[in-house]
């Protein structure tokens, strides 16, 4: 049997049908870390013969863990276990490396480019004059050393100066340095999202396949006195985020 694999029993329930007490069965030793990310799992006919089953029924549960993403297949190898998703909800305004701190992992930053701009388009979203100063910040965003997503962040110059002088690799925060350093609160951030397929030299930079799903963000954050801080567009990686919007009446 594959990497070692104890199949945990299933529900004797006769109320259920008998593919998903599998399902639901296999679903909870990969949520609850049982089975290691990447490993691969027995074969149909292993699977089938353990728990004294059709393939097909076997073949429905894994079906529907595929569905879920938490397993997926490579043609001529067999079925692995998907690495784990980063969960994000939609609730109160987080910097990334706070987010994801506070989902246990930790957070880091690669820079790639750095520098004072001036940039019509950008100025003209963030409702700023066309020769504003703007700090352009281009960085990697990383947890627990996997590279997650790419971020361009466009912040008002007027609004922090100097703040180019930082070294923003490691775990530091754009929002903790304008907060402590410059006195900056954010009160209000407005996210747009998309779904778009990743470009050839973005992908390469996340380590994924090209045209690859990804969620694509644009999002303005303004200050408690009004003003347009930051206008940021950031690709996250399909195969690790999902995304919780926890939205009430």
């Amino acid at each position: 049997m594959s990497d070692k694999y104890l199949l945990p029993p299933i529900s004797q329930s006769k109320m259920i049908p008998l593919y998903y007490r599998i399902y639901i069965a296999i679903k909870k030793e990969i949520e609850s870390g049982n089975y290691k990310a990447k490993s691969k799992m027995p074969s149909e006919n292993e699977l089938a013969k353990n728990y004294n089953v059709s393939k097909m029924t076997i073949r429905n549960a894994l079906s529907k863990l595929e569905e879920e993403g938490l397993i997926y297949k490579e043609v001529g190898r067999g079925t692995f276990i998907s690495e784990k998703k980063f969960e994000m909800k939609i609730r109160k305004i987080l910097s990334y490396t706070d987010d994801v701190i506070n989902r246990g992992f930790t957070p880091s930053s690669k820079e790639i480019r750095k520098k004072i701009i001036k940039d019509l388009e950008i100025a003209k979203i963030m409702g700023l004059p066309c020769d504003a100063s703007l700090f352009e910040l281009i960085r990697i965003r990383l947890a627990d050393d996997i590279p997650l997503a790419i971020e361009w962040a466009y912040v008002n110059a007027s609004l922090c100066p100097g703040i180019e002088n930082y070294d923003f690799n490691g775990d530091l925060s754009l929002y903790k340095i304008s907060s402590e350093k410059y006195g900056i609160q954010i009160e209000n951030r407005n996210d747009r999202v998309e779904v778009r397929n990743i470009d050839f030299k973005t992908a390469k930079i996340l380590s994924i396949k090209p045209k690859s799903a990804c969620f694509y963000f644009h999002r303005l954050t303004r200050t408690i006195n009004g003003e347009i801080f930051e206008y940021t567009k950031s690709y996250f990686r399909g195969d690790k985020y999902y995304y919780i919007f926890d939205l009430r009446a």
